[in-house]
């Protein structure tokens, strides 16, 4: 969501990027996770300050979990293959991680929906 709200710009952007992760937010709310961890790149610019935000909106709403920067996102994501005995679900769009993980859930896509906005599926 941040890559799509151009997170690296101006206010505007910021705006832009915390009514994004409200939504998620909602949606986790909605789904009642056990807990949730965010992973952001941390070679992205301003990952760091991102997690912190993320970390204050969790607790705002009562989301257990974490949100933390990692050099290593798709591998530790990864790691989460085969797992579904342990109710573990990753929240992702990118392919390889998809293709990698047993459960698998695209949030972005799932708002959309619920927005009426129908994504465009390449597979």
């Amino acid at each position: 969501m941040r890559d799509t709200r151009c997170y690296f710009s101006k206010a505007k952007q910021v705006e832009d990027l915390e009514e994004s992760l409200d939504l998620v937010i909602e949606f986790l709310c909605e789904a009642h996770p056990k807990s949730a961890i965010f992973l952001l790149d941390a070679q992205i610019s301003r990952s760091g300050e991102l997690a912190g935000f993320i970390r204050y909106k969790m607790e705002e709403h009562g989301i257990s979990g974490e949100a933390r920067i990692s050099k290593t996102t798709d591998f530790e994501l990864k790691l989460y293959k085969g797992r579904p005995k342990n109710d573990l679900v990753v929240a992702t769009s990118d392919g390889i991680v998809i293709d990698s993980v047993s459960q698998v859930i695209d949030i972005p896509a799932c708002l959309m929906e619920k927005m009426g906005i129908e994504p465009i599926r390449l597979y």
